[in-house]
């Protein structure tokens, strides 16, 4: 091997080649424009002889890539094929083989394969080789080596991506999916496209909108899905779209399976290229959602049911108890004996406690409900208090047991809140504690928990001397339908609803209700109960106007009251006439009886100062009457209309006071309340 120095074009390379003269004409050829580019590339170029063994040229990115000299790979050739690693060097050599039997003119192969460098790191090479010939002759062969190494850890991140995503999209529960732009080629289609619509994924593959056949012709036409969605709108869809259908399919097997189709666009360069999504199959969720549905209506019939089941008891229970009630007071009115009096008293006591036991239940029913009204209006608290404390007295002196109110006076009066939701819990708490005692007293302390300028908390405390709980009880004492125990069941009334509906009542209205008790000595209830304040709130009441009140709230009915006015009561049931006419004409009232609706429109031709209208009438009922009633009247002389009724349902009341009336009086009447409205209105 000689050195020998080459003109071409003006050029001179010098570089360690063979002494053969044939190479000088193929570099001539290839020129100095060749030269330039293979000296400045990261690619190899090469070129051989005719023998394709010795190296003629090879670009100095032979080195970079290799880590080899060239003028090693010069003196030893071997080196190229000696650097490709085992695996890959048969193959090679026989690609070579080959391609050099064909030797054409213009042919070229293009192999890759992986060599390691004299640092140990392995390369993936692609080679692109080709003959030069000048005429028909054969001068030799010049190539360009590529390093793809980092194409191909591409290609194998991508490969491995693909493999693992195929993996997923195989093994889960749903159809993944992807189509062409306008839906008639199917590109993707997971294996679970047979196991939930049972059929091949081939017969998807050969005609991409056979999926269609299997919904439901009902879905269809009802728009739960969309057979002609990849054809309408294309232009409007972007990448942050998706789309969404709910529908059913109908397998070859007959079976009816739910749907949920979730899709997208998949967008390229802002141009729409086609669409992914994934199908699941719902069933099992369609059917939970149709059995809740079910249930669910199941339910509110249900509640329904026991709705009108219990306005129907409340009515068919309050009418009867309007006449034992009423005609027990009427009857206290009489000079009676001492027996009789007593005699009167059970009657009107055993109408109470059924009266109380109906108001716990619609009361319960109301709270299960969740449909029981609060109100937060003015109310004064002193008042409210010695009210309570005016109609606890008759029970206590009854069973001869003191009754004690320890309220301090410096207590705000005026305060906003439920006055009747806050006396049902007082009154509940402390005739519970009267029932319970024999002897000694029951009392009622309140006291000022905290306060500022605008609310203030309460802690009213009832105490008594009574029987008393075992400690094990507390903890269930305001469960409903509980008592202390089946010998006290026997011994005292009640279905045990009122401590649980005090309970209720108080944390609806952001309070908190406690027990401490021990057998034979007694119990002890602690309400603490959140009030707002009135601005203009009068911080204290004088003792004697407490006192004042009081001796006034102590008289049950007001006898000496006397109303001058003409009154007009529409009932149809004969007792409750009887029984309404017997109480306002004790009071001085003059009263009429209308049996119906047009009874009472007629007799509206006279003047009256008052109506008391019943709701079930048997032609127009109450409602119907008193908007006829309201449409004759003439302008200023409205007549104050008070609804008399069974129905004591929120919704009854609101109805009476949309068609024009103007109070509820709930049945069974009793007569301090009946007084009550007409100073009302009297006055």
């Amino acid at each position: 091997m000689g050195r020998q120095n080459w003109k071409i074009k003006n050029l001179e390379v010098c570089m360690e080649v063979s002494t053969t003269r044939i190479h000088k004409p193929i570099l001539k050829k290839l020129g100095s424009l060749f030269l330039n580019l293979a000296e400045t590339s990261q690619d190899i170029f090469w070129i051989r002889s005719v023998d394709f063994y010795t190296h003629v040229y090879v670009s100095p990115a032979f080195e970079n890539i290799f880590g080899i000299s060239r003028q090693t790979l010069y003196a030893n050739p071997n080196k190229w094929m000696n650097a490709v690693i085992i695996e890959d060097r048969d193959r090679l050599r026989h690609l070579i083989m080959e391609w050099q039997v064909k030797n054409k003119k213009g042919a070229a192969y293009t192999v890759d394969y992986r060599i390691i460098d004299a640092y140990g790191e392995m390369h993936w090479i692609n080679e692109t080789s080709y003959p030069v010939y000048e005429d028909d002759q054969c001068l030799g062969y010049a190539g360009v080596v590529k390093d793809v190494s980092s194409e191909k850890l591409r290609v194998k991140e991508f490969d491995n991506a693909v493999h693992y995503f195929r993996h997923f999209v195989e093994r889960v529960s749903g159809v993944f999916w992807v189509k062409g732009s306008r839906g008639d080629k199917q590109i993707y289609i997971s294996p679970t496209y047979e196991k939930i619509w049972g059929v091949s994924c081939e017969s998807l593959y050969q005609n991409p909108k056979s999926w269609i056949d299997y919904v439901l012709p009902e879905d269809i036409s009802n728009g739960k899905v969309n057979v002609n969605f990849y054809e309408t709108a294309a232009d409007q869809r972007t990448p942050d779209s998706k789309y969404e259908f709910h529908f059913r399919i109908r397998r070859p097997d007959g079976e009816i399976r739910w749907i949920k189709d979730t899709y997208f666009p998949i967008m390229e360069n802002g141009k729409l290229v086609g669409f992914a999504g994934i199908a699941e199959d719902v069933t099992n969720d369609a059917l939970r959602e149709k059995e809740l549905w079910e249930a669910k209506e199941f339910a509110e019939q249900a509640n329904r049911t026991k709705s009108d089941f219990l306005a129907m008891m409340s009515h068919e229970l309050r009418t009867p108890l309007n006449a034992i009630l009423g005609m027990s007071q009427i009857l206290k009115t009489h000079n009676l004996s001492d027996e009789q009096q007593g005699q009167i008293d059970v009657i009107s006591q055993a109408g109470q406690n059924l009266l109380a036991l109906l108001n716990d239940l619609l009361d319960f029913a109301k709270l299960e409900a969740g449909k029981l009204s609060f109100t937060e209006e003015t109310m004064d608290l002193h008042e409210l208090v010695m009210k309570i404390k005016g109609d606890m007295l008759l029970l206590a002196h009854k069973k001869g047991i003191q009754l004690k109110f320890d309220y301090p006076e410096n207590i705000p009066s005026k305060v906003m809140g439920d006055a009747k939701r806050i006396r049902q819990v007082l009154v509940n708490l402390l005739s519970n504690a009267l029932k319970f005692t024999e002897k000694g007293y029951v009392q009622l302390t309140a006291n000022c928990l905290k306060k500022d300028h605008k609310k203030m908390t309460l802690c009213f405390t009832v105490k008594d001397t009574g029987i008393g709980m075992e400690k094990t009880k507390l903890s269930s004492i305001f469960n409903r339908f509980q008592q202390i125990n089946s010998v006290y069941q026997r011994k005292y009334d009640g279905v045990g609803l009122g401590l649980s509906i005090v309970k209720e009542l108080l944390e609806k209205m952001g309070g908190t209700i406690s027990v401490t008790s021990e057998p034979g000595v007694g119990s002890e209830f602690t309400c603490i109960i959140p009030f707002r304040l009135q601005a203009d709130s009068n911080p204290t009441l004088p003792a004697r106007d407490l006192l004042e009140k009081q001796a006034v709230n102590n008289s049950t009915y007001d006898r000496e009251s006397r109303f001058n006015m003409n009154v007009l009561v529409v009932e149809d049931n004969l007792i409750n006439q009887r029984i309404s006419k017997i109480m306002l004409e004790q009071v001085g009232c003059q009263v009429d009886i209308a049996g119906c609706g047009k009874d009472a429109i007629e007799k509206m031709k006279k003047h009256y100062d008052m109506v008391f209208m019943d709701i079930g009438l048997p032609d127009m009922d109450g409602f119907e009457t008193t908007q006829c009633i309201r449409h004759n009247e003439t302008p200023g002389q409205r007549v104050p209309i008070v609804a008399m009724t069974a129905h004591v349902f929120a919704q009854d009341r609101k109805r009476c006071f949309d068609v024009g009336m103007d109070e509820v009086m709930a049945k069974p009447i009793m007569q301090d309340d009946l007084i009550k409205v007409l100073k009302r209105w009297a006055a």
